[in-house]
């Protein structure tokens, strides 16, 4: 096209890219949140995991520090970085304080296992 119709063109084909491009970074920030949100579940469900099988309950089992070990290394290898020993202390530290201060919000392992009701 020429003359007069091509400048109607370039702006509403940059209007077009314009709302394109918005409705991406809208969905790639989403999913950015989305994920972020699904690591902290899956990083608080590992801390109570920690606390609640390995440790059972206590603040420190004898025997804790040799099953976290193992746990850790299983973790490396099944799923590369991010799962060492002092990462995974970390996560079952952090879930037992943020227990202590708010218990209610941990969801229990048949709300996470059991499909939702209809």
């Amino acid at each position: 096209m020429s003359g007069k119709g091509e400048p109607d063109v370039v702006a509403h084909d940059d209007e077009l890219f314009a709302r394109v491009a918005a409705i991406l970074d809208k969905a790639r920030g989403n999913v950015v949140r989305a994920v972020n949100s699904n690591m902290v579940l899956a990083y608080w469900l590992i801390g109570r995991e920690i606390v609640e099988t390995i440790q059972e309950g206590e603040e420190r089992a004898a025997y804790g520090g040799q099953v976290l070990s193992d746990l850790s290394k299983r973790l490396q290898a099944q799923y590369g970085g991010g799962f060492s020993v002092p990462k995974s202390s970390t996560i079952s530290t952090a879930f037992s304080h943020l227990l202590g201060a708010r218990g209610d919000l941990v969801p229990s392992r048949d709300q996470i296992s059991r499909p939702p009701s209809s």
